[in-house]
């Protein structure tokens, strides 16, 4: 084994095991996908294949040197099915009903499709020796393909496990010659690297150590926890769900966004992204009539930011957040969406152009491994906008056979997660994949909370729930 530590962005959800669910649009062969995923990691990404160790609080990468029968690169699984989804009575979210209007649906149980016999749980899982981290599950009907991709966290974020991907299907279509590798020495995130590219230091609050985070005292800990933890056993069950928007009216609303910018004549711009996501926070928080302060944070792809950092392709975690505001609940379930998406921007792009605290950030961050800090103050609540579609899943064209020249298409991706840590963050709002007339995200919440916004919601008629 190459032996590799985990740099301190691989470390932020330990805990969390995640599958993703993919749906293609026809029928695949399996072992084509098994050899061509098979030639994409020994070939290409050998870190794909790697194991995670474990030494007090230090994780380390070991990357087998060369694999086989007894080390293999993934664990590879399959079921063919002679039917079509609907004969198999597979009811995905894909089959709710079309509406103008945002759809809300339940997180239901089909994670079981995309997960084969013994697939990994928890981290514990994934600690004992001779795993991988990758774990593969297909199921062919005749009329799609079901794949599903278990990791840890630790392996992989969301552009990373996209940059995989695209070499697998490229590999099914004979083009994996044209993909880059990603080495296995290669780590700019590591304590060396970064320190390396600090010319100078930014000066950083200890009491804020990250933009947006806090290194809370004892008492402050306290007092954080106790009104967390207070928070969930007030509404203790847990609900997930998936919201579905209609795109054509994200562009309606962009298109009015960027008329009023325009008018307003201070050469100020907001992305699709934006709006999706000021439309989505004005939905999840409609019934809120609090004045609760909520600390907006939003993820941040390193590599499109540092591109001269980032070289050659790197699949493990390089995400960082970046802290939009503090905006009163009732307020950003009132005020209109433009003003939301024109602060996110902002935001973003002054993030952006302050790369000399981000290297200081992501320094003591390595030096500190294992520090918790907290992403809003005693009192206030948070929001952390995660978005996965600059990485683009839509876009990837597998070959359904050996030597075809046809390519097929996702119709459906959606993470399903599976957090052991003891303490649950609900307030994360994943904008996660473009279909040709959707976009799909997910939130998750208590069942009390979402009773109340669906009321809030129906009576406005500004969503439809199914499922629910």
């Amino acid at each position: 084994m190459d032996v590799f530590s985990c740099a301190s962005e691989d470390l932020s959800s330990p805990d969390l095991v995640m599958t993703v669910a993919i749906v293609l649009s026809a029928p695949t062969s399996i072992s084509h996908l098994r050899e061509a995923l098979r030639d994409t990691v020994v070939q290409k990404m050998p870190k794909a294949g790697a194991r995670i160790t474990r030494q007090g609080k230090a994780y380390d990468f070991n990357i087998p040197t060369s694999f086989s029968d007894t080390t293999p690169p993934f664990i590879f699984t399959s079921l063919d099915v002679s039917a079509t989804l609907a004969e198999a009575n597979v009811d995905l979210p894909i089959h709710a009903p079309d509406s103008r209007i945002p759809c809300f649906m339940p997180e239901s149980n089909i994670v079981r499709l995309f997960r084969g016999p013994g697939c990994p749980t928890s981290l514990k899982d994934f600690l004992k020796p001779n795993v991988p981290v990758l774990h593969v599950h297909v199921v062919v009907h005749s009329d799609a393909t079901l794949i599903g991709i278990t990791t840890t966290h630790i392996a992989f974020d969301a552009h990373g496990l996209k940059i995989l991907l695209s070499a697998w299907a490229s590999a099914t279509r004979r083009a994996l010659r044209d993909i880059p590798p990603a080495p296995p020495a290669f780590h700019p995130l590591s304590l060396e690297e970064k320190q390396k590219r600090l010319d100078r230091a930014a000066p950083l609050s200890q009491h804020e150590p990250r933009r947006g985070w806090y290194a809370l005292g004892v008492f402050g800990i306290i007092h954080f926890v106790v009104l967390y933890v207070w928070s969930l056993l007030k509404d203790s069950e847990e609900r997930r769900v998936f919201i579905r928007i209609p795109k054509e009216r994200v562009l309606q609303m962009k298109e009015a966004a960027m008329e009023e910018l325009k008018a307003r004549g201070e050469g100020e711009w907001v992305s699709t992204n934006d709006i999706v996501a000021a439309w989505l926070l004005k939905l999840v928080y409609a019934h809120r009539r609090d004045s609760t302060p909520i600390a907006l944070h939003m993820t941040i792809n390193l590599r499109g930011l540092l591109p001269d950092v980032f070289s050659v392709p790197y699949i493990n975690n390089a995400v960082a957040t970046a802290p939009a505001y503090t905006v009163p609940a009732n307020v950003l379930a009132g005020q209109p969406l433009i003003d939301t998406a024109l602060t996110l921007r902002r935001a973003l792009l002054a993030y952006k152009e302050d790369t000399t605290t981000l290297y200081s950030e992501m320094t003591d961050d390595a030096l500190h491994p294992g520090r918790t800090l907290f992403p809003c103050h005693p009192g206030e609540q948070f929001a952390i906008v995660n978005s996965w579609l600059s990485a683009k899943y839509h876009d990837l064209a597998f070959a359904p056979l050996l030597g075809s020249s046809k390519t097929v298409s996702p119709l459906w991706v959606m993470p399903y997660t599976q957090d052991r840590s003891p303490v649950p963050m609900r307030a994360v709002l994943a904008i996660i994949f473009e279909s040709d007339d959707s976009i799909w995200a997910r939130w998750a919440l208590g069942r009390k909370d979402l009773r109340r916004m669906q009321q809030a919601l129906l009576s406005q008629e500004e969503a439809t729930f199914w499922g629910c």
